[in-house]
């Protein structure tokens, strides 16, 4: 028998979401070590061959024990790991997830299971079926599928939490429709107001020859960008005939419902929202015609077309101004962002061999191009008028930050209109401008 390496202590490994118990050299060959000095002793004294088979004998029934004492403890830690699977998960601790499995370990961290494409859809055939089960009863036990990826727990706002393959569902419809989500830095966060530190510039440096005294410098003026966390809510409502003759697609019709409102109403505060109870949107901050390095913290800047609303008769100049106004660090992850309107206007230009400067994409999964750089359409950026910004263009993952407080919660309403059920869905989220470089508006206006 070839030894066992390693301390005395057992050890526990994990290998296909199980727990192993690994038996050591001390625990597992004590036996073992007993025999070989039997066989020593009788080997020394003549013994013959009975007494040998009965040292091996003896031998074999130890370790057949130890055996069963390791299994009996494997077996012990197996079923605990699966009770601890089997906790329920806060809904500030399922921010951020996937459509992976989550559970929660004793110690508190967290282990995500692969899972195949046909489990996945499995397991969204279940959340979806258990939701459909809540908007006919309203029971919040009909929410549970799984310990591990639900919970039940309310507010005093009331509701409950949406099974998490829906509500990520919901998450990822939103994203689809609104342009915003898709650009901007998304934060999950567990508190009430996120809040970030940001350098407001200041920094000063010098040069010395060697023997040159070293005057302390400026330090860089910091600030803190806090980003509350508002509440938005959507009630699509469903007679009570529909809910009790449908079956699956219930469920869908309600995510539907639900993403696609809250994608409307964030789409349209991102970009104009003042801030009072909704999020802060781009086009809310000061816009300013000021340089990057006199323009005080805070306050975007914009580059004039020449033509109060209008593009001037060279068409693309202010484009291809905006394009170099912006620093080069931004450019690399940089977007046009505009209406439908502005983008039919611009499509087509050309340049001054007769080239359009538009590259329009065959796929609908790739974004067309302007001047080299992908073109994202939202429908809340201003047509083309006098002194509008109609345009933007930078790095909005550097430029905006929107933050996530809580997943989707519902409240099933069968008594306010009757022969109709409403479901009253809320999300927390926030959002903000963040490094006012790294996004630039074009104006159209003279100056």
């Amino acid at each position: 028998m070839a030894p066992w390496t390693g301390s005395s202590t057992p050890k526990k490994a994990a290998r296909n979401s199980e727990i192993l118990f690994i038996p050591r050299r001390r625990d597992m060959s004590r036996a073992a070590t007993a025999s070989k000095m039997q066989f020593a002793s009788a080997g020394a004294a003549g013994a013959g061959d009975d007494d040998l088979a009965a040292a091996f004998e003896a031998h074999n029934t130890e370790v057949l024990t130890a055996l069963q004492r390791f299994e009996a403890e494997n077996n012990r830690l197996r079923a605990e790991n699966e009770r601890m699977g089997n906790r329920v998960i806060p809904a500030a601790a399922r921010q951020g997830r996937n459509g992976g499995m989550v559970s929660e370990t004793a110690s508190g961290g967290q282990r995500r299971a692969a899972v195949t494409a046909e489990e996945r859809a499995e397991r969204r055939e279940r959340h979806e079926a258990a939701l459909a089960s809540f908007m006919r009863s309203g029971d919040p036990d009909d929410l549970v599928v799984e310990r591990a990826a639900n919970s039940v727990d309310s507010d005093p706002a009331g509701g409950y939490l949406a099974p998490m393959d829906v509500n990520f569902t919901i998450m990822q419809m939103q994203r689809d429709v609104s342009p915003m989500r898709r650009l901007a830095r998304v934060v999950p966060t567990s508190a009430d107001a996120y809040a970030h530190p940001v350098s407001k510039g200041g920094t000063e440096a010098g040069w010395v020859a060697e023997k040159d005294e070293r005057p302390e410098t400026d330090g860089p003026e910091l600030g803190l960008l806090t980003i509350p966390s508002n509440e938005l809510y959507a009630q699509p409502a469903a007679t009570q005939k529909l809910i009790d003759d449908a079956r699956s697609n219930i469920a869908v019709w309600l995510e539907s419902e639900i993403s696609t409102t809250f994608a409307e109403k964030e789409g349209a505060a991102y970009i104009s929202g003042n801030g009072v109870g909704k999020p802060l949107g781009l086009l809310s901050l000061p816009i300013v015609a000021e340089r990057d390095s006199v323009r005080d913290w805070g306050k975007f800047e914009y580059v004039p077309t020449g033509a109060s609303g209008a593009f001037p008769a060279a068409q693309a100049d202010p484009l291809v101004d905006l394009v170099f106004r912006l620093k080069a660090g931004y450019r690399r992850n940089a977007r046009w962002l505009m209406n439908s309107t502005t983008a039919a206007t611009i499509a087509k230009f050309k340049d001054e061999n007769g080239n359009l400067i538009w590259r329009q994409s065959l796929d609908s999964g790739t974004p067309s191009t302007l001047l080299g750089y992908p073109v994202e359409f939202d429908e809340n950026m201003p047509d083309i008028g006098a002194d509008s910004l109609s345009v933007a263009f930078g790095d909005f993952q550097r430029g905006y930050i929107i933050t996530d407080r809580m997943d989707v919660r519902l409240l099933r309403d069968p008594y306010t209109k009757k022969g109709f059920v409403l479901f009253y869905a809320t999300k927390r989220v926030g959002g903000s401008p963040d490094d006012t470089q790294a996004i630039k508006f074009l104006k159209f206006s003279a100056f």
